[in-house]
């Protein structure tokens, strides 16, 4: 009797985990795509000639649930790194954007498109949303 409950036990425990472990990444994922930090950095995908060299005129702007999404709090401050999906008239580019919330401003502070870093104008540190 023990050793038919240790087959079915361990099978249903391990597919038990996988899918406590799927809600909880769809739970995070679905957070960051309602997120302020997305709303900003949106925008600032949105309207960055950086990004507008490589895919034209931005159309649209996604969060890119399979890209590795972080956030980490201190205090009231936030650093985020989050990845975006952004179509435009001439073509799409996956987008990660580090940034940073001090004092209620955000600081873009690293910008990659398709796995190239781009140097971050200083023009862009310190705006609000």
């Amino acid at each position: 009797m023990r050793n038919n409950f240790s087959k079915i036990a361990v099978p249903v425990s391990v597919i038990g985990a996988i899918v406590i472990a799927l809600i909880f990444l769809a739970g995070t994922r679905a957070y960051g795509a309602r997120s302020e930090a997305f709303k900003h950095l949106s925008n600032y995908a949105s309207r960055s000639p950086l990004v507008e060299q490589k895919i034209g005129k931005v159309e649209a702007v996604n969060f890119d649930y399979f890209g590795t999404y972080r956030e980490k709090f201190v205090g009231s401050d936030k650093e985020v790194d989050m990845p975006l999906k952004v179509r435009g008239t001439k073509g799409d580019a996956k987008i990660e954007i580090e940034a940073e919330r001090t004092d209620g401003l955000w600081k873009v502070t690293s910008l990659r498109v398709d796995g190239v870093v781009v140097n971050v104008p200083a023009d862009t540190k310190g705006s609000n949303p």
